[in-house]
C-alpha cells in the first residue's frame, strides 16, 4: 500500500469525508484527494497531525515494518556495543551516530550514544563535538522520549554531567524528578561542600536505619510452606547483631526515634527466651526493651545528634497513630502475652513492670 492508500483507509475507518479531514488539517479537500490518488504526498510537518487524527504511529502511516525496523536498530546497537567492548570508542561512537542518522527517532540508539559519550568521549580526538551532540540529544530525550528506562538513565547521566559544565541548578531540578532513593544519590553527587556532607550523612543514615528497621521482620520470615526460615537460635543471633550494630552506630546513645528498632529486637528475644522458660535472659531483654521504649518516648525533638556518623543531624519528631506512647504499648504487650505468665510472680518482673507503668501514657 502507498501512503495515499493508507490515508484513504484510515480516513474511512474514522468515518471522515475528505472535506472533514481537510478542515482538520487546514488544507483543501482537493489536496487530500491528490494525496489519496498518490499525485502528491503530505508535507513532513503534516504527518504528526495525521497520526493524531488517525490514532496511529508515523511508522504505521508511512508503512514501515516496525518489527523489521527494530531488528535493524538492535543489530546496530549490538554491533556498536561489541566494538566498544574492545576499547575502540572512536569507532563505536561513530557506529551509534550512523545508526541515529538512519533511524533518527530511535531513542534506544540515542540513549546509548549519550551514555557512551559521557563515559568515553575523553578518549577520542573529536570529544568536544561528541559532547555537544550528546548534550543536545539529552534535551531531545527529556522533551520527547516516553520510554521510562531510557529517560531514567538519561536523567541519571545528566545529573552527573551537568554540574561539571556549570549546570548545577539544572541537575538539581532533574534530580527532583527521580524516585526518592535515586534522587538522594544524585543530590549527593551534585552538591559540594557542606551540602554534600549533609546529603551524604542523610543517605548513610537512611540506608543504615532502613536495614536495621527491617531486620526483625527479616528474622521472622517464613517459607512457602509456612515454616520459619530461621531457627530461634538464629533469630537471637540476628537480634543481637542488630543491637550491636545499632549501639556502635549511635555510640553516644543519641538514638532518638530510631530506638524503636532495638526495642523490637529485644521484645522478640524476650519472647523466645520466655518460650524456653529462661527467666534470666527473658527479664533482661524486657528491661532493655523498656529502656529503648522510654528513650523513644522522651527524646528531644529539637535535639542534635552527636554520634560521629550522625553528628549534626536533627531527626525531629514523628507522627503517632494514636495517643499512647511506646512504653504504654510495651506494657500492654507484656500483659497480653501468655508466654510471660510463668514470670508474673517473679519480683524482678514486677519491678520492671512498675517502672514501665511509671512512664506509660
Amino acid at each position: 500500500m502507498t501512503i495515499g492508500s493508507r490515508i484513504r483507509q484510515y480516513r474511512r475507518e474514522k468515518d471522515l469525508t475528505q472535506e472533514q479531514l481537510a478542515e482538520y488539517l487546514g488544507i483543501t479537500a482537493r489536496a487530500v484527494s491528490q494525496w489519496e490518488t498518490d499525485r502528491t504526498a503530505p508535507d513532513l510537518s503534516q504527518l504528526p497531525l495525521l497520526c493524531n487524527i488517525f490514532g496511529v504511529s508515523s511508522d504505521v502511516l508511512l508503512g514501515i515494518d516496525v518489527s523489521s525496523k527494530q531488528k535493524k536498530i538492535q543489530e546496530i546497537d549490538d554491533a556498536a556495543y561489541a566494538v566498544a567492548c574492545t576499547g575502540d570508542h572512536k569507532t563505536s561512537l561513530q557506529m551509534w551516530l550512523d545508526g541515529i542518522r538512519q533511524f533518527p527517532d530511535s531513542f534506544q540508539l540515542i540513549g546509548r550514544y549519550i551514555a557512551e559519550v559521557y563515559m568515553y568521549a575523553w578518549r577520542v580526538e573529536d570529544k568536544e563535538l561528541h559532547k555537544e551532540r550528546a548534550l543536545a540529544y539529552i534535551d531531545r530525550v527529556l522533551a520527547d522520549c516516553t520510554d521510562s528506562r531510557i529517560r531514567y538513565e538519561t536523567i541519571r547521566i545528566a545529573c552527573m554531567w551537568y554540574p561539571k559544565i556549570g549546570m548545577t541548578d539544572e541537575a538539581l531540578k532533574l534530580a527532583e524528578t527521580l524516585p526518592e532513593t535515586t534522587q538522594s544519590d544524585m543530590k549527593q553527587r551534585i552538591y559540594t561542600g557542606t551540602k554534600k556532607h549533609e546529603q551524604w550523612r542523610e543517605n548513610i543514615m537512611g540506608d543504615f536505619t532502613n536495614a536495621i528497621g527491617l531486620l526483625v521482620d527479616y528474622a521472622c520470615l517464613q517459607d512457602d510452606d509456612g515454616n520459619d526460615i530461621f531457627t530461634d537460635d538464629e533469630k537471637l543471633r540476628l537480634c543481637e547483631t542488630l543491637i550491636k550494630m545499632f549501639e556502635l552506630f549511635f555510640e553516644k546513645g543519641d538514638y532518638m526515634f530510631h530506638a524503636q528498632y532495638p526495642e523490637g529486637a529485644c521484645t522478640l528475644m524476650a519472647r523466645i527466651y520466655a518460650s524456653r522458660k529462661d527467666s534470666e535472659n527473658a527479664l533482661e531483654c524486657i528491661r532493655k526493651a523498656a529502656e529503648y521504649a522510654a528513650h523513644f518516648d522522651t527524646y528531644d525533638y529539637e535535639g542534635v545528634q552527636q554520634s560521629l556518623i550522625a553528628r549534626g543531624n536533627i531527626p525531629g519528631g514523628i507522627w503517632r497513630h494514636d495517643t499512647h506512647n511506646n512504653t504504654y504499648e510495651l506494657l500492654e504487650w507484656l500483659r497480653t502475652q501468655s508466654v510471660f505468665d510463668f514470670l508474673r510472680e517473679n519480683p524482678r518482673f514486677g519491678e520492671i513492670q512498675k517502672q514501665i507503668e511509671g512512664t506509660a501514657v
